[in-house]
């Protein structure tokens, strides 16, 4: 029986593969090709293919997707990458490089055992240590290096499998994005180390309002930071939103005595079953964002105008009782006087109430 995959007969795919990467194939323990967006693979191994079940990251040893996809890397950049993984006590080299076959793209990871074959250094605690450095060294590439949360290599690796196993699933899927309004100025007033603390701290803040093990924070650019969350509910994810806004306004950084409060920005996507990518998402979010600038710039334009009719308003009543003591004691202009007065009160009332 035929193997197919994209519409491909497997032996016909391998073959294509085999004559590209023949020079090198016995260099390798293992070949197999991956589809980075959905994990499924097939394996090649001593010229026998198989369709294997299960996830990429499975035969890895790991419950989970892989932090450092460099399969999805290759993917995306059309390029080729290496790193290392410990699987069953063995340290194992993957190289993964994209090909193009019929004008379809494929990923083939390339498989080498570079494990000691010193049996005195094989023990346990050589191979926890091997195999901490290695995990230490996959995570640095995908974590951004001032906030701990993850980069935008991790955001582009990981959200099309995310978009994908929300339509598959029939799952809900929301992407929050968190602008920090004038960042770049506060950094120019305050310094680069206050940006950097300032940086950690809205980053610390973001991450301690969500639901755990349904989410992933990333550090989309300078100032901005996504929210993915998985598998909630559209009103439960409007309220992780709020959540954050109110943690954020509420919130005043305080470093060196400088005290700051920050203005962010919100936006949000909740998928409605409609076919998206990670593109038109985040085109979305930013298009978002950019309202809710807007909006906040005419409320302020709006509150000022306000505040001067209030301001221009109470002038003109000090002015008018002031002549009215000076020029009178009738009981009749006591009488306006007073409601003058009063009048006045509930103007300083507002207007103080507008400037709070």
């Amino acid at each position: 029986m035929l193997l197919m995959l994209g519409g491909f007969k497997m032996n016909e795919l391998y073959e294509k593969v085999r004559k590209k990467l023949s020079i090198i194939e016995n260099m390798y323990d293992g070949i197999r090709i991956i589809n980075p967006i959905n994990k499924n693979i097939i394996s090649i191994k001593n010229d026998e293919i198989k369709n294997l079940s299960g996830k990429c990251y499975e035969s890895f040893d790991k419950g989970t997707l892989c932090s450092n996809c460099i399969s999805m890397r290759a993917y995306i950049e059309k390029d080729t990458f290496i790193k290392m993984e410990c699987i069953s006590n063995k340290v194992m080299l993957i190289v993964a490089t994209p090909v193009i076959i019929n004008e379809e793209m494929y990923v083939v990871e390339m498989i080498k055992n570079i494990s000691s074959q010193n049996n005195e250094t094989s023990n346990v605690n050589y191979e926890n240590n091997v195999s901490i450095m290695i995990d230490n060294i996959n995570e640095k590439i995908i974590r951004d290096d001032l906030t701990g949360a993850y980069n935008k290599i991790y955001i582009e690796e990981r959200l099309p499998v995310d978009i994908r196993n929300s339509s598959i699933n029939e799952k809900l899927l929301s992407v929050i994005m968190i602008d920090i309004d004038d960042f770049e100025n506060i950094n120019d007033k305050c310094g680069q180390e206050i940006g950097i603390k300032i940086l950690e701290d809205f980053s610390k803040i973001i991450n301690d309002s969500v639901v755990k093990n349904s989410y992933w924070i990333a550090r989309y650019s300078v100032d901005k930071f996504i929210v993915v969350l998985n598998d909630i509910n559209k009103e439960e994810s409007y309220k992780i939103l709020e959540n954050i806004r109110d943690l954020l306004e509420e919130t005043s950084f305080e470093y060196n005595e400088e005290i700051i409060k920050l203005k962010s920005n919100l936006g949000i996507y909740c998928s409605e079953n409609e076919i998206a990518d990670i593109k038109s998402i985040l085109v979305k979010l930013k298009k978002s964002i950019f309202e809710e600038k807007q909006k906040t710039i005419e409320e302020e334009t709006n509150k000022k105008t306000k505040l001067s009719i209030l301001n221009y308003r109470i002038q003109e009543l000090r002015n008018v009782l002031n002549e009215m003591r000076i020029s009178s004691d009738d009981k009749v202009e006591y009488k306006q006087t007073l409601k003058i007065s009063r009048d006045l009160d509930e103007l300083i009332v507002e207007y103080m109430k507008n400037i709070i």
